[in-house]
């Protein structure tokens, strides 16, 4: 802030920072702005199994899927508390993806 006799001077000075200073703090907001955009983008990317199964065009996929599972691994009401929780182990996760050959994680 420049301090001087004339008023109008000292007034313009310190408008002239302020302007600096918000300039700057919007620069800020706008580099966090797209920061976030840009995350919420490689979200989207992602696919949770529940989605992957009900967005199945074929009845005869899903049911594949789910007799590999329910013989070997586990029992049908395991299965659709998993399906329904996403509470998949490790495990399971392997084995969905060598099935679907996506990564759900």
């Amino acid at each position: 802030m420049i301090i001087n006799k004339n008023y109008n001077t000292f007034f313009i000075a310190n408008n002239s920072s302020r302007i600096r200073i918000i300039l700057y703090i919007c620069s800020i907001n706008i580099r966090l702005i797209i920061e976030l955009m840009d995350e919420n983008n490689e979200n989207i990317d992602e696919i949770t199994f529940k989605d992957y199964y009900d967005n199945l065009e074929s009845d005869e996929k899903r049911i594949e899927i789910r007799n590999f599972f329910v013989p070997k691994y586990m029992s049908y009401p395991t299965f659709y508390n998993k399906y329904n929780n996403n509470s998949w182990s490790e495990y399971d996760f392997e084995k969905l993806e060598t099935l679907t050959n996506i990564n759900f994680r």
